[in-house]
């Protein structure tokens, strides 16, 4: 229905929804479900998004809707597939890809993107950059400070960070009963809030999938695979999670399941805020960037900034994988509007 993707065509086909994403996902839910428990079951579809739902913004009822109407989806082959598949559209169509290949610096001189600079000292010059890691990354560590406008500076000091969690990765030997990829064990929607902040003692409130309800090929036969992720103290600095506390979360977390199913497990995987930050090297842990309570334009694709441009989970709409490729269509857009009008400047 929008191919190719653009913010125009979202709402030439959606305008009249919009005084609808007005106000809190709390709201629109109450007004749309009488039943309790069908309330607490749909807003924790949106846990996802590491805010309570009276201070999600309504339009997040989005991701609900979607799933309703057309489910969720795994890529056969795991996330992954979807870097493999652009990659080889993309080499597909004559372009050239370094992998393993760190960008140190993105050149900037007197206002415009010169190039960027890779870990060798190799300096790739090019007038257009598209930057991805994000914009807390790519304006804190990958410019040079006195190149990045005080404006810019200003909004990312202000950005509003998505949360932080646990994750808990299980290959177990047995196959777990339920049929079910997502098993949610929850309160109702006003106490849902205790689900985003560590819970003392036991833990109570968890939700986890399976996703060998889908993808059996996942696990070997009659195994599964387990994943959930838990919540942490936003305040505990990044650097703490050494294994021991993550080891200790992970364990609490384990048993919490255990009392409701029978756990055989073969490999564990923890990853912990540190590992997020460190190794998948999402800013300060951070899940999915920016919270979803961050406006739209807090972060422009034209980063303002002659020559760079933004995608990725920090650019409208990327919360979320999905949400993420959209914003590079939109960011790609951006870029092709701007060589087109630097050729109409040249030719007049």
């Amino acid at each position: 229905m929008l191919n190719p993707f653009s913010v125009s065509k979202v709402l030439t086909k959606s305008w009249r929804y919009l005084p609808r994403l007005k106000g809190t996902l709390a709201h629109e839910l109450i007004r749309s479900f009488s039943d309790e428990e069908v309330r607490a079951a749909a807003a924790a579809v949106t846990l996802y998004t590491g805010i309570p739902v009276e201070k999600t913004p309504a339009a997040q009822i989005i991701g609900l809707v979607a799933m309703l109407d057309e489910g969720f989806y795994l890529p056969v082959g795991g996330m992954g597939a979807i870097a493999h598949i652009l990659r080889d559209a993309y080499l597909n169509l004559g372009g050239e890809l370094r992998l393993n290949t760190r960008v140190e610096r993105i050149q900037v001189k007197s206002g415009s993107t010169t190039g960027v600079l890779v870990r060798d000292g190799e300096p790739i010059e090019s007038a257009i950059v598209v930057a991805t890691p994000g914009a807390m990354q790519t304006f804190r560590h990958l410019i040079a400070p006195d190149e990045v406008p005080p404006s810019i500076m200003k909004r990312v000091g202000s950005a509003s960070i998505s949360h932080s969690a646990l994750g808990v990765q299980l290959g177990l030997a047995n196959r777990l009963t339920r049929d079910a990829f997502a098993v949610n064990h929850i309160p109702l929607m006003p106490r849902q809030h205790e689900m985003l902040v560590p819970q003392p003692g036991a833990i109570r409130w968890f939700m986890y999938t399976v996703p060998t309800t889908v993808l059996p090929e996942l696990a070997p036969e009659n195994g599964s695979v387990l994943e959930m992720f838990v919540s942490v103290d936003p305040a505990r600095p990044v650097n703490a999670w050494d294994d021991r506390a993550a080891n200790d979360l992970a364990e609490r977390a384990i048993s919490a399941v255990r009392q409701h199913c029978e756990l055989d497990i073969q490999v564990k995987r923890i990853l912990s805020p540190r590992t997020f930050a460190e190794q998948k090297h999402l800013y300060n842990g951070a899940l999915y960037g920016l919270s979803p309570a961050t406006t739209f334009e807090h972060f422009r694709y034209r980063s303002g900034i002659e020559g760079l441009f933004l995608a990725g989970q920090t650019t409208w709409p990327g919360y979320g994988a999905g949400p993420a490729l959209a914003s590079g269509l939109l960011s790609a857009e951006s870029v092709l509007r701007s060589l087109a009008d630097q050729q109409d400047l040249n030719a007049s």
